[in-house]
């Protein structure tokens, strides 16, 4: 009998016994549930396990691991790259066997050589080239084997002329700047819970759990804050109604979208790849492009909770 492909949810219990459990349809067939949870004192809790492979028990599909305990490399950079099945890494080594690309296992560990990351590069140049390697790599083995799912990376590995390596990784990290301090101060001293002003409109209004949630949630950062401000669109009937109930001037509303929109306003995470409108004069960046959905979806639900008395917006804006 032949199963479709599926997404599989799969919870990671008990890391130091590396246990992984499948959820089935009824969670508590996978995890013990109390029923009810009264106040206790928490001491300590079992980190879980950070992404697993899932191992597929079948013999269709095989492969022989490399049973020395080094290997050949020919480049300074190395791609350490992870995936969700090791049916994917069959694929993805099938794809790239016998091209310059070279799939690399060491240690039960996978790599990447690609001469597209040239030894010259500096640390921060080879991250960026590597993403963009693996990003192609990924379209193209898909497009050969359209099951594929995709490979992700762990880290990049520089190689040193002593036989070793070191693993590398990136963070974005955002810091905050003295000229935020006096807001931050006064939101820290402000009112107890500020959250409860929120809270009914985010447990009863649909658009506001969705419109929070792109606010929040992580990945293309540009597109999920269009769509916060496509459902605060939607709610009030169209953009010219976002700007005639004061929720932010219709300039900034116009800049937001033609920035979000263009490829050349903040590159291969706008909404469109071959834009043929022209660019904004004035893009908004990504920080004030945060502020200004921030701002915005906080007004929008103002509004929702008494419309005759939402904050206007600050020209200054």
């Amino acid at each position: 009998m032949l199963f479709p492909s599926n997404t599989i949810r799969y919870v990671a219990m008990y890391s130091d016994q590396r246990r992984i459990t499948r959820l089935s349809a009824k969670p508590r067939a996978a995890v013990v549930c109390l029923k009810e949870m009264g106040l206790q004192n928490i001491k300590y809790i079992v980190p879980a396990v950070q992404n697993p492979r899932a191992k597929v028990n079948t013999t269709v599909f095989q492969r022989t691991a490399p049973k020395l305990s080094y290997a050949k490399a020919s480049q300074r950079w190395w791609i350490h790259i992870e995936c969700d099945s090791d049916i994917d890494l069959y694929i993805f080594e099938k794809a790239l066997s016998g091209s310059e690309i070279r799939f690399i296992e060491l240690e039960e560990r996978f790599y990447v050589e690609d001469p597209r990351i040239p030894d010259q590069a500096e640390i921060g140049r080879a991250h960026d080239l590597a993403e963009t390697c693996i990003a192609q790599l990924n379209g193209a083995t898909r497009i050969l084997c359209p099951h594929f799912n995709r490979v992700r990376i762990e880290s990049i590995v520089e190689l040193l002329p002593n036989g070793t390596g070191r693993g590398i990784v990136s963070y974005s990290v955002h810091v905050h700047g003295t000229s935020a301090f006096p807001a931050i101060e006064a939101f820290l001293t402000g009112t107890s819970a500020p959250i409860t002003s929120i809270l009914p409109s985010l447990k009863a209004n649909k658009d506001v759990q969705e419109a929070l949630y792109y606010l929040g949630a992580e990945g293309n950062m540009w597109s999920n804050l269009y769509k916060a401000s496509e459902v605060v669109e939607e709610d009030v009937g169209g953009g010219k109604a976002v700007v005639e109930k004061r929720l932010c001037s219709r300039s900034d509303w116009e800049r937001f979208r033609r920035t979000a929109n263009h490829q050349e306003a903040i590159g291969r995470f706008s909404r469109h790849a071959r834009s043929q409108a022209d660019p904004p004069p004035d893009p908004m960046g990504d920080i004030e492009a945060r502020l200004f959905l921030d701002a915005l979806v906080k007004r929008w639900i103002d509004y929702l909770t008494a419309p005759n008395t939402a904050a206007a917006p600050d020209p200054s804006m």
